[in-house]
């Protein structure tokens, strides 16, 4: 029987690469950033829906999924998250939940039946641009997240007081990639992921930050 990895792969001939991580001095991107993971809100249609037309404005958010991240800008939104918090939503929510909750996987499921697998309600959406950061990519790069917008399903979110121009071009910094691609996990056809704990990591030079 053929060896493997604490991760399972198989061990051949061939040695797996190895990056070398670059020395970068200055400070990490935890000391001037907070790296938040986007919420998980189950399947399509229970708590994320392509139609928000049956609610309030109120009750619903644009939200952008991994495979709505694929430049430096989202488009048009595609889906909107019901946004709901402890207190029990309008009629037309209930109704709605009501009639999809049973789709919803056990380990989705809340003792507040119109609450989502995992909450957003006071942390997300921002008030103000964010940048999120894919977690499975071919290289780190951040996007622009406009105001009033949310990520879902575990997206990386990049919070900071700077400017996001500032933070979009930090994240695609030269010196910084080079951090990112050599740490992170590589996946399949050269893709890589990136994680929370990754990201904290990175050291940002100090000219790059205002």
């Amino acid at each position: 029987m053929g060896m493997t990895t604490g991760n399972g792969r198989a061990l051949g001939a061939d040695p797996f690469p190895i990056d070398v991580v670059p020395h970068v001095d200055g400070r990490t991107l935890d000391e001037i950033a907070t790296i938040r993971l986007a919420p998980w809100l189950g399947p399509d249609g229970i708590f994320m829906v392509d139609d928000p037309s049956g609610f309030a404005r109120h009750e619903v958010v644009p939200c952008y999924e991994p495979e709505d991240l694929t430049g430096t800008e989202p488009g048009e939104p595609r889906r909107w998250a019901i946004a709901t918090s402890r207190e029990r939503p309008s009629d037309a929510v209930m109704r709605h939940l009501d009639s999809n909750l049973a789709r919803m996987p056990a380990r989705g499921r809340q003792k507040i039946p119109w609450l989502p697998p995992e909450t957003f309600h006071g942390r997300l959406p921002l008030a103000s641009d964010a940048v999120v950061v894919p977690r499975i990519s071919q290289t780190l790069r951040g996007v622009r997240l406009p105001a009033g917008a949310m990520p879902v399903n575990h997206n990386l979110v990049v919070v900071s007081g700077m400017p996001t121009d500032s933070m979009l071009r930090i994240l695609s910094d030269p010196r910084v990639r080079a951090q990112a691609d050599a740490l992170a996990l590589r996946l399949e056809s050269g893709y890589r992921s990136y994680t929370a704990t990754l990201l904290r990591r990175l050291r940002i030079p100090e000219e790059l930050v205002p």
